[in-house]
């Protein structure tokens, strides 16, 4: 069967799960692996309006889709948008593609309900074996880290970005920072300036969908040049940390294991010599 990828999480799912071949087009945020970036971009930087927000947090080309002819879409947002199902959002997607194409949607509401959507993912693109394979191998790695961070008392924590307000995060994201003791200040509400001042949490993590560690290591560089970010306990304890946006801090990613460990590093152990994923997944600020 042959998929387009709408997001760079999908795109490393079709990866890790040996189907390389059956890739035909991409998002422009696509960089992993590096063999994906020959392939046709079939989004675009914009805003996505009414049902197309289902499909990505970009602007979808609808007429690079249809030139590929595709038999099935891969997408990794959460639900549709209020006033339409899911059977609305796929009439819309074939009439904008001009033919009859699968839609399928890689979504987790929280860490402890992944396996039901990649069991589908791997029966959807016929990699059964490694999908399962992947979930035991997640399991593992999250019981020993729930075992490290039993005794811990939970760290508050701010995931921010450029533009404020920040919208308030997903029970996704909520659930990954659960699970290694960290609690987000702004699980249920947009998070402003003011209140992330007044708040003053523990750590701060910027991070921003799609990009790569570099970019985010700049951004937070340029953000915490600004006089109000330096008040914040965060900065004055060099708690302030670029993260790479994506390895499953915001949607379901077979990179979700090592998204784990690097959060359990910088809140928990950041100083330490053993940690693997710094300077790779996160890194201090510099």
């Amino acid at each position: 069967m042959r998929w387009v990828s709408l997001s760079p999480e999908t795109t490393l799912w079709i990866d890790v799960l040996g189907k390389k071949s059956s890739l035909i087009g991409r998002s422009h945020f696509c960089r992993e692996p590096a063999w994906a970036a020959q392939l046709p971009i079939c989004t675009r930087m914009g805003e996505p309006q009414d049902w197309e927000q289902y499909l990505m947090p970009y602007l979808p080309d609808f007429r690079t889709i249809s030139s590929l002819k595709p038999e099935g879409v891969l997408v990794s947002l959460e639900s549709p948008p209020p006033d339409f199902s899911p059977q609305q959002i796929q009439t819309l997607l074939q009439k904008a593609v001009g033919y009859s194409v699968r839609l399928h949607s890689v979504y987790a509401e929280s860490c402890a309900n992944l396996s039901a959507p990649l069991r589908a993912l791997g029966e959807a693109l016929g990699a059964p074996n490694q999908a399962n394979r992947w979930i035991d191998q997640a399991q593992a790695t999250l019981k020993r880290l729930r075992s490290q961070a039993g005794s811990l008392a939970p760290l508050r924590v701010a995931i921010v970005s450029e533009d404020f307000p920040v919208h308030p995060l997903s029970p996704w994201t909520i659930s990954v920072l659960h699970e290694v003791k960290l609690t987000a200040i702004h699980a249920n509400r947009l998070l402003t300036l003011e209140k992330l001042l007044e708040e003053d949490p523990d750590l701060v993590i910027w991070s921003t969908k799609g990009y790569g560690i570099e970019e985010a290591g700049m951004q937070l560089a340029r953000w915490a040049s600004y006089p109000p970010i330096q008040s914040l306990s965060a900065f004055r304890k060099k708690r302030l940390y670029a993260f790479k946006g994506i390895t499953g801090l915001f949607y379901l990613s077979p990179q979700l294991p090592q998204t784990w460990e690097a959060l359990y590093e910088l809140a928990h152990t950041p100083y330490a010599r053993s940690n693997r994923h710094i300077g790779r997944v996160w890194s201090p600020l510099l």
